[in-house]
């Protein structure tokens, strides 16, 4: 087949299907890719499956809930819903799209100045916020390898925060950035890297706060559903070190039904793999050997302990 020329042959439903819910092989995903790229019929009929599939992996994940509840006060019995309305309305992507160089920019400063750059960071613009949750992605990757670095950088990122939503005051702007990067958002991701350094550095009990800390701030946040699947299978794994198992199954399942309704195959392998070890009782000793949540690489001192040998998301 020449560039630019579709297949005379249209895929049919089956395939199509396959191909939405990234079961092709890479030849398959090429060829109808390309299709669909050409051929508005295909295009249309794609996003229509990709919305039902979406809808049933949804009710999928409602039904999982509702047959494996959590105990009653447990602060991850329900899965927060978010903002529907972020203060200050839905900012134009044209707005945030104008602010991404800016951002990158600010990050590798973040990254780059040992962390000092923190205290002088913009929150108050979209920027500033795009930036900082760009910075906090980078920690949750890399707090396995250097937990005590991203404890500090995530503390400093929670006080420089609260001290500027303590005594901020409206300017013209802050709603735009609100509205593109709500607090929520900010707040979720900071005590999530949190409790993941906590959980590398063998303070499980501190990490608990922050997982349930980062857990109800999704309650003000717009991106919920990803970001809830992280915090439950890093907490999933914290409870499993603990001993409970039954909720660590829970919470690994939770997470990996809504990897999967995202189409994201190696996070939800990752949380199968949890909840694959919990169900088969191996016990602590096998949890203990590597995070599910990170593809790789090992806890530093606390790894001499079974109960502690964890990763980051």
């Amino acid at each position: 087949m020449h560039l630019g020329e579709r297949p005379r042959r249209h895929p049919d439903d089956f395939t199509l299907l396959r191909h939405v819910a990234s079961e092709t092989t890479p030849q398959e995903r090429e060829e109808i890719g390309g299709h669909i790229a050409l051929c508005p019929r295909c295009a249309s009929r794609e996003r229509e499956m990709d919305l039902l599939d979406l809808q049933l992996s949804e009710m999928a994940l409602e039904e999982l809930c509702e047959s494996m509840p959590l105990p009653d006060g447990d602060p991850f019995r329900l899965r927060p819903s978010g903002l529907r309305n972020p203060s200050g309305g839905r900012p134009s992507m044209a707005s945030v799209f104008a602010s991404l160089p800016a951002a990158i920019e600010l990050r590798d400063r973040l990254l780059s100045t040992g962390h000092d750059e923190l205290c002088r960071l913009p929150i108050g613009s979209i920027d500033g916020r795009l930036a900082l949750v760009f910075a906090l992605h980078e920690g949750h990757a890399r707090v396995g390898t250097e937990p005590r670095t991203w404890l500090v950088f995530a503390e400093r990122a929670r006080e420089h925060f609260e001290k500027w939503a303590s005594n901020r005051e409206p300017r013209d702007g802050e709603s735009s950035a609100t509205a593109a990067v709500p607090d929520g958002d900010l707040r979720a991701h900071i005590h999530l890297l949190l409790g993941q350094g906590h959980g590398w550095t063998a303070n499980l009990e501190a990490a608990g706060q922050h997982l349930i800390a980062a857990y109800r701030s999704l309650r003000e946040a717009s991106q919920v559903d990803l970001l809830a699947a992280w915090i439950e299978l890093e907490e999933a794994l914290r409870r499993a070190l603990l001993g409970s198992y039954r909720e660590a199954r829970v919470l690994a399942a939770r997470a990996s039904a809504t990897f999967r309704s995202w189409h994201l195959a190696e996070e939800a392998a990752r949380g199968r793999a949890l909840h694959g070890v919990l169900e088969s009782g191996l016990g602590s000793e096998e949890l203990s050997a590597e995070h599910p949540c990170q593809g790789s690489g090992k806890r530093g001192a606390a790894s001499r302990s079974s109960t502690t040998s964890r990763g980051g998301c």
